[in-house]
């Protein structure tokens, strides 16, 4: 329903994002206003819902596209305002209500109960929109500016917002053409290679001496994707063999558009929470898996000997975190 509406509503996918800073800061949706709340999904983030039963191979059939905002943890109940002043632009249905500021960006409050209806004057901070669904515990919060998307956790958006932790590369896979893994030790021909990246959100930011609490609600903590994710390939003592190449980068690029999922995530992704023949595993984690080679390496045009691929993954305050793995390339031994 989410994408169908952004879809038809707002823009259609393969937009590009505002720049960082390119908008007026703004105060969180939530109270209180000006200390960060607790965010469980982040733009770009995989949407999973698989046909097949999660015993399968995870790598559809199915419907997959990318996150488009953020999730803000909130409890039943809990009042949304709207960040700046503006109009109703549209309510979408009991789910959702569409603001246009009054400099004409749009701002999208999802799965709640919504208390305006269209074309109603709402001012920053003090009109109740609607209040959070009782099935969410969250809510879904998309910028807009002149028809791009917009990343709320950057720079000059949502504010404040801190983020310390650094994102982790986890483990670096190579696998044949059919999606089976290799061993490191011997690899020849094609070879795709799949990290496993991803970031862990601050839990309860602090403030100006407070600390922001849930009251008497406790979310899983799961982990988001990292805001880009790049790789770089060398021949051990020799140099550089691929330079410093971007998988996906969600801050400043063209939002992929659905039929790209499978070409950025690795078969075996799904997201936290997923959904699989029709059965919603509400305490699961996800797994994020990136290709790196999504038109494989072939390594027939490298010489044979051992190798190291690195691996880096960026938070949108811009702390890494890496991972290198060494690989033996062998198309000619025993010739």
């Amino acid at each position: 329903m989410l994408r169908r509406v952004l879809h038809t509503t707002v823009v259609a996918a393969g937009i590009v994002f505002a720049q960082a800073g390119a908008a007026n800061a703004y105060p969180w949706p939530l109270r209180p206003f000006d200390v960060p709340h607790p965010v469980r999904s982040v733009l770009g983030d995989p949407r999973t819902m698989f046909v097949r039963d999660a015993a399968m191979p995870a790598g559809g059939p199915g419907t997959f596209s990318f996150h488009n905002g953020v999730d803000i943890d909130a409890p039943s109940g809990t009042p949304v305002y709207p960040v700046v002043s503006g109009s109703v632009d549209a309510v979408i249905g009991r789910v959702g209500v569409l603001v246009r500021s009054t400099r004409g960006r749009l701002f999208l409050y999802y799965h709640l109960r919504p208390d305006v209806h269209k074309g109603e004057q709402v001012i920053a901070e003090r009109t109740v929109l609607g209040r959070v669904a009782i099935w969410a515990d969250e809510l879904h919060f998309s910028e807009f500016d002149r028809g791009r998307i917009a990343n709320p956790l950057l720079r000059g958006h949502l504010t404040p917002y801190r983020d310390t932790t650094k994102p982790t590369v986890a483990y670096i896979q190579f696998r044949d053409p059919r999606g089976d893994q290799l061993s490191a030790l011997d690899l020849h021909g094609r070879v795709e290679i799949v990290a496993n990246a991803y970031d862990t959100p601050v839990p309860a930011a602090r403030e100006r001496g407070r600390r922001y609490k849930v009251s008497g609600y406790v979310r899983d903590r799961f982990s988001v994707v990292p805001a880009a994710v790049s790789w770089t390939l060398f021949r051990w003592r020799g140099g550089t063999v691929v330079p410093e190449r971007t998988v996906v980068d969600f801050r400043r690029r063209f939002l992929p558009p659905r039929r790209s999922f499978w070409r950025i995530y690795a078969r075996g992704t799904y997201a936290n929470r997923p959904e699989f023949g029709q059965r919603f595993y509400k305490n699961m984690p996800g797994v994020f898996l990136f290709r790196l080679t999504p038109a494989f390496l072939n390594t027939e045009r490298l010489r044979d000997g051992l190798y190291i691929v690195k691996v880096t993954a960026t938070d949108v305050r811009g702390n890494t975190g890496s991972l290198s793995a060494r690989f033996m390339i062998q198309n000619h031994h025993g010739a």
